[in-house]
């Protein structure tokens, strides 16, 4: 009986540890690695002169997104809007500091933005405009995101049962006569 209260006492301290660690923010998921697109000026679609490449990039909530000149000329990672982008809107995404970012005119040369919030997020280069280079990022939620409760339940009393009563007597048949 004493065995058990401790395992029960046991568990309850883990629980209380494991929901600590989870409030704290101690548990949480690692770090997204950094995704890459390259600025190219050969073998884009539509015979285009410049393009990013991948157009399209899926990527987890926090990941950043680099995006590396290939070519020497200057261009911008720059969020759309219906007017610059012949229609086309900013994306859902809610990250508002995704607006704009010069990549120079050297090959080799960078750009980083890391995503927080999901959505997409539609850009292109504002020097060669958005029918020449534009590209999408989706930003997923956090990579298995779960929402885990866990209840720790009072530990069970067990009472054992009073030992099981004598089997009744058994009959007797015929007469009995008692005397007296």
């Amino acid at each position: 009986m004493q065995r058990r209260g401790r395992a029960w006492g046991a568990i309850g301290v883990m629980v209380g540890v494991v929901m600590a660690l989870v409030v704290s923010g101690a548990l949480v998921a690692p770090a997204q690695a950094d995704t890459a697109v390259s600025i190219s000026g050969s073998g884009c679609a539509g015979a285009t002169t410049f393009c990013f490449v991948p157009a399209q990039s899926t990527v987890a909530n926090g990941t950043t997104v680099t995006w590396t000149n290939q070519t020497t000329a200057p261009h911008t990672v720059t969020r759309c809007t219906p007017a610059a982008c012949n229609g086309t809107d900013a994306g859902s995404g809610s990250d508002a500091s995704f607006t704009s970012g010069n990549v120079a005119a050297s090959n080799g040369a960078t750009f980083s933005h890391a995503f927080n919030g999901a959505g997409t997020y539609n850009y292109y280069c504002q020097i060669h405009g958005y029918a020449v280079m534009h590209g999408i990022v989706t930003v997923q939620s956090a990579v298995g995101t779960t929402t885990t409760t866990a209840t720790a339940s009072a530990p069970t009393t067990v009472v054992p049962s009073p030992p099981n009563p004598p089997p009744p007597a058994a009959a007797v048949s015929g007469n009995v006569s008692f005397t007296g």
